[in-house]
C-alpha cells in the first residue's frame, strides 16, 4: 500500500495525501529534525517525561513542517501555525488542511486542499474492562457490534476499528472531543462509513481504513460527496 512519494510535491483535487512516518530512527536524524523546532516546540518537547514521547513529538513536527513547506514552497522554518477554536493547528493564509496522529512506532500525517480532514492511529493492545470502556465511550449500536459474541481477539479488533473511525471524524470536524462521542455512530464492520450524525449529514463525510502495519488500526475522514482518492506515502 504505502509508495514512495513523487519528487515534486502538488496536492491534487479530491486527493488527500497520506504519509506514514517511522519514529524508530537513529539519534542524529532526531537531532537534524530537533533543529527544524521552534523555540517554543524545542520547549514543548523537553517537557515530556519520557524519551519516546519526546523522540515521537520532535521528528513528527519536524516532519510536518517539512512536508507543509514542500507543499507550500517554504521552507520548513517558514510555516507558521495558528490554532482554530477548539486546538485544532492550521497554517495561516493557506487552504492546505492537515491532521496527525502518532502512537507506538508510527506517526501518520495527512493533507488536503480545501477540505477538513482528520486521521487518527492507535497500536492495538489488549484493554481491561474493554466493555465499560466501549459502554462509556460508543454510541448504543456501536458498543453492541463491538460487544458481539465472538473470540477476544476479534472484539479488540472491532473496538479498535470503530475507535479510529470516531477520532478521525471528530478531528475532521475541528471539534475533537468537544463534539460528544455519542452525537454520531460510525460502521464498525468492513465498509467504513458514518450511519448518522445529530445536526448533520452522514453523506457528507467520506471514512476510509488504513492499513499502517501489522498490529494498528488507522483511519482517515475528509468533507467531500465526491470520491475522494487517498494517496499513501512512505516518509
Amino acid at each position: 500500500m504505502w509508495q514512495a512519494p513523487p519528487d515534486a510535491l502538488e496536492l491534487q483535487p479530491n486527493t488527500v495525501d497520506v504519509w506514514r512516518l517511522s519514529l524508530e530512527q537513529p539519534a542524529p536524524l532526531v537531532a537534524r529534525a530537533a533543529e527544524l523546532l521552534t523555540d517554543d516546540e524545542a520547549a514543548r518537547a523537553a517537557r515530556f517525561r519520557f524519551e519516546r514521547d519526546r523522540i515521537s513529538y520532535t521528528l513528527t513536527r519536524s516532519q510536518l513542517r517539512r512536508l507543509l513547506g514542500a507543499y507550500l514552497d517554504k521552507t520548513p522554518c517558514e510555516i507558521d501555525f495558528v490554532n482554530g477554536n477548539h486546538g485544532k493547528p492550521a497554517v495561516a493564509d493557506t487552504s492546505v488542511e492537515f491532521n496527525v496522529s502518532h502512537s507506538g512506532t508510527y506517526s501518520l500525517l495527512a493533507f488536503c486542499q480545501d477540505r477538513p480532514v482528520g486521521v487518527d492511529l492507535e497500536q492495538i493492545r489488549p484493554r481491561k474492562s474493554l466493555a465499560l470502556v466501549a459502554e462509556h465511550h460508543f454510541a448504543p449500536g456501536e458498543c453492541e457490534t463491538v460487544m458481539a459474541p465472538d473470540t477476544d481477539r476479534e472484539r479488540l479488533v472491532r473496538f479498535y476499528r470503530c475507535w479510529t473511525r470516531k477520532e478521525a471524524f471528530m478531528k475532521a470536524t475541528g471539534q475533537g472531543l468537544a463534539l460528544g462521542l455519542k452525537t454520531f455512530e460510525v460502521s464498525v464492520d468492513d465498509d467504513p462509513r458514518l450511519l448518522w450524525v445529530e445536526d448533520g449529514e452522514p453523506e457528507a463525510w467520506q471514512l476510509s481504513d488504513l492499513q499502517i502495519a501489522a498490529g494498528y488500526a488507522g483511519a482517515l475522514c475528509v468533507d467531500g460527496v465526491h470520491e475522494i482518492e487517498v494517496r499513501p506515502f512512505d516518509s
